[in-house]
């Protein structure tokens, strides 16, 4: 007998794991090499901690797996268009959530542990 854990964002831990699933299979299968893959897993790493330095509500609460996910697909989309960069991988992370930026600092600006902000 399958369980399905019901999260208090709605909807099931099941019902949303298969959404993921769904949504890496309609963009096709991907092969990348090892140092790509460490460059990618860099560029979440980095993306979700310039999320946390900012106490963005997206890295609290039931926000959490979903930012993430977002950030991955968006890195793996960014990698299969060729950019093969740390900083650029994660730079198309933030923008698939913050196109505009995050609270008016620009994507490219906000990994850097020195940025203040402006206001």
């Amino acid at each position: 007998m399958h369980r399905s854990h019901i999260s208090p964002c709605g909807g099931t831990e099941t019902n949303r794991t298969a959404a993921a699933q769904r949504e890496l299979v309609r963009r096709g299968p991907a092969v990348f090499d090892p140092e790509l893959v460490k460059a990618m897993s860099e560029a979440l790493d980095l993306a979700w901690n310039t999320m946390l330095a900012a106490h963005h509500v997206c890295t609290a609460g039931c926000l959490t797996d979903e930012t993430r996910r977002k950030f991955a697909l968006a890195i793996v989309d960014s990698a299969r268009s060729g950019t093969r960069d740390r900083a650029r991988l994660s730079e198309s992370a933030l923008r698939c959530l913050f196109p505009l930026g995050l609270d008016g600092v620009a994507p490219s600006n906000l990994h850097t542990s020195s940025q203040t902000r402006r206001g």
